[in-house]
């Protein structure tokens, strides 16, 4: 009975290596990290590594900064002068430079607005919770949507490569590449879509 359970922890912990190997730097990821702070059943709860959630906050902040690269203010044309001096460029510089502070401050605003509201329960979807929540963090609820969009599998595409292979044989291997893309697609068709 001895050697069944040594076997049985030398499984286990050759299993825990590999796992750590492999995923164990995923707090690193910076498009995971994000993605995981902005699903609200999660958020900077489960990250271990405090340096990663922070670097993943920042790099968030940056995402929803506004620009600014454009003129001082949504639709103000700005006259130039033939001699090149401007009056009021002083004026312009310190009013860009406040707008700025508000947008900043705003981005702050709603991220700590998002981190004081409670988790959400693990049974929900997250992107009927952003639904929900777009009115309050607008800003944010864009940044989930681009976010969320990761496939976390790689089973789609195994699956059409399946399905081609299934198509090309020896028989049937001069098949061009448009043709192919053409028997895959009439393929994965509905049935009620071919009347």
């Amino acid at each position: 009975m001895k050697p069944r359970f040594e076997v049985l922890v030398g499984i286990k912990n050759i299993l825990n290596a590999e796992i750590i190997r492999r995923f164990g730097l995923i707090e690193q990821i910076k498009p995971i990290a994000i993605a995981t702070i902005l699903d609200p059943r999660f958020r900077n709860l489960n990250f271990n590594d405090a340096i990663a959630c922070s670097n993943a906050m920042a790099e968030l902040r940056k995402l929803l900064k506004p620009d600014f690269s454009s003129s001082e203010s949504e639709g103000e044309v700005v006259p130039s002068n033939s001699d090149g001096y401007d009056f009021w460029a002083p004026h312009k510089q310190l009013a860009l430079g406040q707008k700025k502070k508000k947008s900043l401050s705003y981005v702050n605003d709603e991220l700590s607005l998002y981190f004081s509201n409670t988790v959400s329960p693990l049974k929900s979807n997250p992107l009927m919770l952003w639904e929900d929540m777009k009115t309050v963090f607008p800003m944010l609820y864009k940044q989930a949507r681009k976010s969320f969009t990761m496939v976390a599998t790689s089973v789609p595409s195994e699956r059409l490569f399946s399905k081609a292979g299934g198509v090309i044989t020896k028989t049937r291997n001069r098949l061009t590449g448009s043709r192919l893309e053409k028997i895959l697609l009439l393929a994965d068709l509905p049935e009620d879509q071919w009347f």
